[in-house]
């Protein structure tokens, strides 16, 4: 499993009203522990464990080819610039 948003947040118990302590950033991958209602609770690649909407992550096997290097990044659909974002990434 995958990070499909660009800020996603990792919270303390399965609740938006948890408490933040973390931020997967898109395309990290993940190991999916257990699913409670809309949340699934993760295990980042670096260790953290915490829960993330369903939303939050995608059943996909890949290995990234870009790096966003500048402060952010626009997600488009296609490489044509008129185009509106799907998405923002952070560096």
């Amino acid at each position: 499993m995958v990070f499909v948003k660009g800020r996603t947040s990792l919270f303390d118990k399965p609740s938006l009203d948890g408490q933040h302590i973390d931020e997967p950033l898109y395309g990290m991958k993940c190991t999916v522990l257990e699913k409670e209602g809309d949340f699934l609770k993760v295990k980042t690649e670096y260790g953290y464990e915490g829960y993330v909407t369903v939303d939050s992550v995608a059943d996909v096997d890949y290995e990234p080819d870009f790096i966003v290097v500048a402060p952010s990044a626009d997600l488009l659909p296609q490489s044509k610039l008129y185009y509106s974002p799907v998405d923002t990434l952070p560096r």
